[in-house]
């Protein structure tokens, strides 16, 4: 495998990229997946079997489990369309193969292959990412006059929110929400949001997420896990370039009015503040490890950072003061024993 010089967590340990298919584990990796897509909620780990394949049993057991994944979701559709005498959901199926494949190789990318396909592993978290969060974007456009489809899930739900808030709203209120908080507004909404990054957003916490709890579970059942930390991790003299032009573009789309000008910016600073994140976390990190914290101190601060990431409000002004401060390393080298390179920005 190439070396991981991002500091994000690599794909797998070392020692077991070339381990043999473990068969047995790969099929219950597998029919979890697909199980755990149809289920609420807990459908959101559909992807945590694929990275414990990974982290666990290595990259040909990650790949075989994925393709009985996808094997196994396209039968199980297609068996309930016969069974059920409707049409098979060419495009949820589509979907879940999409993200099942973009995981695995964010997770468990091949040793050998083209050299595209071992680029870093950040870039790998934003490329499958950006794919996914595309063909998610067109299933809703394709399915949008379908009664079953995920647009009119989506506006039902919309419309059970809009109803609750407006019968839970004084009667002051009540004006300003049926104006406001309608169905089609808050479509129109969800709608702008996802086009200009909430959608990438969305994917990429998904995909992260997943990841971290594969490693976690996998550290504790299997002894394995992926080497490296967000310590080292640097994000590239040329990102601070691209978030200024992101900057201009976003205010250039928004005063004349071109749209796909407006949404890609918007998408491109997404990605430039999830890597300068990464990198504010690596800066932190890097000062915490310096410190000899004993156990409990370590887990008190682990405490307060989880009560902060779920507190609204304080969680977004966290998120934006280490996102900052990834972007200040440009400028001010705080992790100078990690950095070799020379400044993100001539002349400094």
């Amino acid at each position: 495998m190439l070396p991981n010089n991002t500091g994000l967590p690599s794909a797998v340990p070392n020692g077991t990229a070339d381990k043999p298919t473990a068969r047995v584990p790969a099929l219950i990796g597998a029919v979890l997946c697909v199980g755990l897509n149809r289920i609420g909620l807990v459908g959101l780990l559909f992807l945590a079997p694929l990275g414990v394949m990974a982290f666990g049993y290595g990259v040909r057991t990650a790949w075989f489990s994925a393709f009985l994944a996808v094997l196994g979701n396209g039968l199980f559709a297609l068996g309930m369309g016969l069974i059920f005498h409707h049409a098979m959901p060419v495009t949820d199926v589509f979907v879940f193969s999409a993200a099942v494949a973009g995981f695995t190789w964010f997770v468990a990318p091949p040793s050998g292959g083209p050299p595209l396909l071992r680029i870093r592993t950040a870039y790998r978290l934003l490329a499958v990412s950006a794919v996914n969060a595309l063909v998610m974007l067109l299933a809703i456009y394709v399915t949008r006059t379908d009664p079953g489809g995920v647009y009119e899930v989506m506006r039902s739900q919309v419309e059970q929110f809009s109803s609750l808030y407006t019968a839970s709203s004084g009667a002051d209120a009540v004006s300003l929400t049926e104006r406001y908080f309608t169905p089609d507004a808050l479509m129109e909404m969800i709608n702008a949001v996802s086009l200009r990054g909430g959608a990438l957003v969305s994917c990429i916490l998904l995909f992260f997420l997943s990841r971290q709890i594969a490693a976690s579970i996998s550290r504790f059942a299997l002894h394995g896990t992926p080497a490296g930390s967000f310590t080292g991790f640097h994000a590239g003299p040329n990102v601070i370039w691209l978030l200024s032009l992101a900057l201009l573009s976003v205010i250039l789309g928004q005063k004349l009015g071109i749209a796909p000008l407006e949404i890609g910016a918007w998408n491109a600073l997404v990605i430039c503040a999830v890597l300068y994140l990464a990198q504010g976390c690596g800066i932190l990190m890097f000062f915490v490890n310096r410190r000899a914290l004993s156990t409990g101190a370590r887990f008190f601060l682990t405490l307060l950072v989880v009560i902060a990431i779920f507190s609204p409000g304080i969680n977004v002004i966290l998120v934006g003061i280490v996102i900052l401060l990834g972007v200040a390393e440009n400028w001010a080298p705080f992790r100078v024993s990690n950095i070799n390179g020379p400044s993100s920005t001539p002349g400094v």
